[in-house]
C-alpha cells in the first residue's frame, strides 16, 4: 500500500488525503473484514483452491489494495485565484482543481460487496478465466488482464492506467462494455501520460448560454465522475443517437417556438440544425483526440483540458434538443463569467428581435434548456447526483429549513453541515438549488453542484494568484503521521457554480451562512426548481 502511496504522491503537487474519512465508514470496515475472512477460508480450505481460481484470488488482493489507495489518495493540481466574481454568497476563494476522479465510498462498498458475493460462491464460478461474471457492479471486468498488467509493469503510467480502469466502475456494466468497443478507447493503452489526460478531464466550467445553468451544473457533476475525455465523448455519442431516434417522431409542421408574425421555424428543421451543430462539435473533439493520441510530441496540458471545455460547450448546445419534440431556445451569454450584465444586454437585444420574422418571442428565451434528466444519460452511470433522502438521510428533505431555524444553536448547525459534508464525500457530490436577484427585483432559480474536498492546512496560507502552491511540492509519506490528527487536513465544500469558470471553495462556516440566508432559498430536494424558473 505504501509503495503505491509513494508512487502516486509524485503525480501532482497537492495530495488530497481522504483516508481518515474513508476508513471510518462502518459499512466499508464490515465488508473488508468479511472479505478478509473469506480469503482466509478459501486459501485454507481442505479441498484446496482450483487452478482456475488462483489468479482470481491474487487479483482480489491486488485490486482491493489499489481500490482503497486510489479512492483515498488523490494527487491534484490547484490554481488559486485571488479575485472573486459577483456572488450571492461569501466564499473563501475561487480555484481551479485538476485531478483524477476517485470512486465515491458508496461505490467502493458496492464493489466490495460484489467481490464478497463472488468469493462466497467461488467454487460455483467455473468460467473465471478472463472476465468476471456477476450480477453486480464488476460484471465483465477483465481481471486477468488487470492482474497481468499490474504484476508485469510497475511503472507509474501503468499504475495510472489501473486508476483509469477502476474509475470506469462509475459506469453501469453494460455501458462499460460498450465503452471498451469505442474506437478511441482502444487507443488509450498506447498513450503515455495517462494521468495527465485524467487530470485534464476536470470541471468546472461556466454556462455558455443564459439559460443553460441547469444542464451546466449537471454536466459539471457528470465530468467529476468521468476519468477521461474519451468516456465523455462516448456518452455524447449515446446522447446523439437518442436525439436522432426521438427526431423520427416529430411532426413536420409543428412550430418550434412562438413568433410575433406567426411564421416560426418548424420543430423538425430546428432539431436537425441543433443536432448537426452538436454532432459537428463532438466530431471535431474526436478528431483532435485522435491527433493527440498519434502525436510523437508532448501535448500541452492546456490543449488537453480544452477538449473537456469544448465537450461541455457542445453538451450545452445539444441541450436545446435533448427533447427534440419540445425544443428550447438557448440565448448566448455575451460576456464570459458575467451573467447579470449579459442577461441585461441580451434582454434588450432579444426584445427588439422579437418583432423580426422567424425569431422567437422573448418569453421563449426565458425558459431553461433541457437538463440531463430528459435523456437516459444517468442510467449509464452507477452514481446519482441527487442527495440520498432515504430514511437514514431524511434531514436532507428539509435541510435548509433546519439550518435556518437553528440560528441560535451553532453547535447543531455545525452538526448538520458536517452530516452534509460526510454525505457528499460518500456519494461523490450532489446538486442544490438556490436563487438570486436580477435587475434588483426579479428573483430566479439557480442550480449548482457541490462536493466534499479535503486539503492540507498549508493550503489555507496566502498563495500567489494563478500559481500552483509551491509549499505542496514535497508532500511525502510520514511514518509518524497519525490519522487521528486530522487537524493536518481541512474540509471544504467545493461548489461548481455555472455562472463562473472556477470552483467556489467554502469552509464550513461559509456553507452554513449560504444555507441559512433566507434570500438564497437553499434546497437539496427541489432541484428542478418548482418555485422559480431556472436560468
Amino acid at each position: 500500500y505504501w509503495l503505491l502511496y509513494n508512487s502516486i504522491t509524485d503525480l501532482a503537487p497537492v495530495l488530497e488525503d481522504y483516508s481518515l474519512w474513508l476508513y471510518r465508514n462502518p459499512m466499508l470496515l464490515v465488508e473488508l473484514k468479511a472479505l478478509e475472512g473469506l480469503l482466509r477460508r478459501v486459501l485454507t480450505d481442505e479441498e484446496g483452491v482450483e487452478d482456475d481460481h488462483h489468479d482470481f484470488l491474487q487479483f482480489v488482493l491486488v485490486f482491493v489494495n489499489d481500490l482503497l489507495c486510489f479512492s483515498s489518495l488523490v494527487p491534484v493540481q490547484i490554481i488559486y485565484h485571488s479575485g472573486k466574481h459577483k456572488s450571492q454568497f461569501d466564499f473563501t476563494s475561487e480555484i481551479e482543481r485538476f485531478g483524477a476522479c476517485p470512486l465515491p465510498p458508496n461505490t467502493v462498498i458496492n464493489i466490495l460487496q460484489d467481490l464478497r458475493s463472488i468469493m462466497m460462491n467461488i467454487h460455483v464460478y467455473q468460467d473465471l478465466e478472463t472476465d468476471i461474471y456477476s450480477d453486480g457492479i464488476l460484471e465483465g471486468f477483465k481481471y486477468v488482464q488487470y492482474l497481468e498488467n499490474r504484476q508485469s509493469d510497475p511503472s507509474i503510467n501503468n499504475i495510472t492506467r489501473a486508476m483509469f480502469e477502476i474509475a470506469l466502475l462509475n459506469f453501469s456494466s453494460d455501458i462499460r462494455l460498450e465503452i471498451e468497443k469505442y474506437p478511441l478507447y482502444t487507443q488509450i493503452p498506447q498513450v503515455e501520460n495517462t494521468y495527465m489526460w485524467m487530470m485534464a478531464c476536470s470541471p468546472s466550467d461556466e454556462q455558455y448560454y443564459l439559460n443553460t445553468c441547469e444542464v451546466g451544473a449537471m454536466i459539471n457533476g457528470l465530468i467529476s465522475h468521468h476519468p477521461h475525455i474519451v468516456t465523455l465523448l462516448f456518452i455524447a455519442r449515446k446522447i446523439l443517437d437518442h436525439i436522432s431516434e426521438m427526431m423520427m417522431y416529430i411532426n413536420d409542421d409543428d412550430p418550434a417556438f412562438d413568433n410575433f408574425w406567426n411564421i416560426p421555424e418548424t420543430k423538425k428543421t430546428f432539431a436537425q440544425r441543433a443536432h448537426q451543430q452538436f454532432l459537428s462539435n463532438i466530431e471535431d473533439i474526436e478528431a483532435r483526440v485522435a491527433e493527440y493520441f498519434s502525436s510523437d510530441k508532448e501535448v500541452p496540458f492546456e490543449h488537453l483540458h480544452q477538449l473537456t471545455l469544448d465537450w461541455n460547450y457542445a453538451m450545452q448546445i445539444g441541450s436545446s434538443v435533448y427533447n427534440p419534440n419540445k425544443p428550447e431556445i438557448i440565448t448566448y451569454k455575451l460576456f464570459s463569467q458575467q451573467w447579470h450584465i449579459s442577461a441585461l444586454t441580451m434582454t434588450l437585444y432579444s426584445s427588439i428581435c422579437t418583432f423580426l420574422p422567424k425569431q422567437p418571442h422573448i418569453k421563449n428565451r426565458a425558459l431553461s434548456s433541457h437538463h440531463l434528466g430528459h435523456i437516459p444519460c444517468m442510467e449509464y452511470h452507477t452514481f446519482n447526483m441527487r442527495a440520498d433522502m432515504n430514511e437514514d438521510n431524511e434531514i436532507f428533505k428539509k435541510f435548509g429549513p433546519l439550518i435556518r431555524s437553528s440560528s441560535q444553536f451553532p453547535e447543531y448547525q455545525m452538526e448538520l453541515i458536517t452530516r452534509l459534508w460526510n454525505h457528499l464525500f460518500e456519494t461523490g457530490g450532489c446538486l442544490f438549488v438556490s436563487r438570486e436577484c436580477v435587475y434588483g427585483f426579479w428573483w430566479v432559480g439557480h442550480l449548482s453542484f457541490v462536493s466534499a474536498l479535503v486539503l492540507p492546512i498549508d493550503f489555507e496560507q496566502e498563495q500567489e494568484p494563478n500559481e500552483y502552491p509551491k509549499e505542496m511540492q514535497d508532500i511525502k509519506y510520514d511514518p509518524d503521521f497519525s490519522y487521528d490528527q486530522f487537524g493536518s487536513y481541512s474540509r471544504y465544500f467545493l461548489i461548481s457554480d455555472p455562472e463562473i469558470k472556477y470552483y467556489k471553495l467554502l469552509c464550513f462556516e461559509e456553507m452554513i451562512d449560504l444555507v441559512q440566508d433566507e434570500k438564497n432559498c437553499f434546497d437539496l430536494k427541489d432541484i428542478y426548481g418548482h418555485k422559480a424558473a431556472y436560468v
